[in-house]
């Protein structure tokens, strides 16, 4: 059986080569913008991407999540964890990159909270 590992730096195939995932593990996060995936080179095809974070993490901790292509921001919001465990409530974020691009996505504790452990899990097709 294949292993599922972390997979913060790469997008990993299926072995049918029609899809991808990339799991960041469990990284803490600090008042230090984090680097949860970065991908220098998505590849020779454009992706559309799924991508949802989670945390056990206290509640009311503001957290700033930020998504970037080429090093541009593409997306940026702040949320309060309301609960002990948080997911995403609005559901699965998706974004569409081009060929050849750099993705990176990072998380911030905004509360200047002590460290708190986040993971980013994503999955997607090649368009």
């Amino acid at each position: 059986m294949p292993e599922i590992i972390s997979t913060p730096n790469a997008l990993v195939q299926t072995t049918n080569g029609k899809r991808f995932y990339c799991y960041s593990g469990s990284i803490g996060v600090t008042t230090t913008e984090t680097e949860m995936i970065t991908v220098d080179n998505i590849g020779e095809r454009d992706i559309f991407l799924k991508f949802q974070v989670g945390s056990l993490g206290a509640s009311s901790i503001d957290t700033q999540l930020r998504v970037y292509s080429n090093d541009v921001i593409i997306f940026e919001t702040v949320f309060s964890v309301s609960a002990v465990e948080y997911i995403n409530d609005s559901g699965v974020l998706e974004f569409v990159l081009p060929l050849n691009s750099k993705l990176k996505i990072t998380l911030k504790n905004d509360s200047g909270a002590s460290t708190i452990a986040w993971t980013v899990a994503g999955h997607g097709k090649f368009v």
